[in-house]
């Protein structure tokens, strides 16, 4: 069963939050995982650090990791989202370009501009955390079997 974790800190640096998450990425990888992704940043004085870890086998085919333009916003994702083609063309429809093959690109680009309410439209087998630095916001996400 793959992993995500995470740490909110106001005391952290960008490295010690780093350092942070690859202490609780090794204690969630048994022998046969492998890290996946991680991230850390720090807005209004508050530093986020996302990881991810899954089965060597299972190595995502999507990107797992998605940090907007102004690093303000990350989202870590483990699973995927099916009918990506669709959701790609509504976000681009919207304005915001983005690849049907870049699931936790569509999934930002879809909390960015639509909010929780984008997730009614999402279906797959993910968890996800968004992180909004704008907003000092974390979000915790799941599908909808809560896979």
């Amino acid at each position: 069963m793959p992993g995500i974790c995470g740490i909110v800190a106001s005391s952290l640096s960008t490295q010690e939050l780093g350092q942070a998450i690859a202490a609780m990425q090794q204690r969630m990888e048994p022998a046969d995982w492998q890290v996946l992704c991680q991230w850390a940043g720090t807005s209004q004085a508050v530093g986020v650090g996302l990881g991810s870890v899954a089965l060597a086998e299972t190595a995502q085919r999507h990107p797992r990791l998605a940090v907007d333009p102004s690093g303000q916003q990350a989202l870590i994702l483990d699973g995927e989202l099916f009918e990506t083609e669709k959701l790609a063309a509504a976000l681009s429809a919207g304005g915001r370009p983005v690849s049907a093959d870049d699931h936790a690109g569509l999934l930002l680009a879809g909390c960015q501009q639509q909010g929780a309410s984008f997730l009614r439209r999402v279906q797959g087998s993910f968890a996800a955390a968004w992180w909004d630095g704008a907003a000092g916001r974390l979000t915790l996400m799941t599908d909808r079997l809560g896979t």
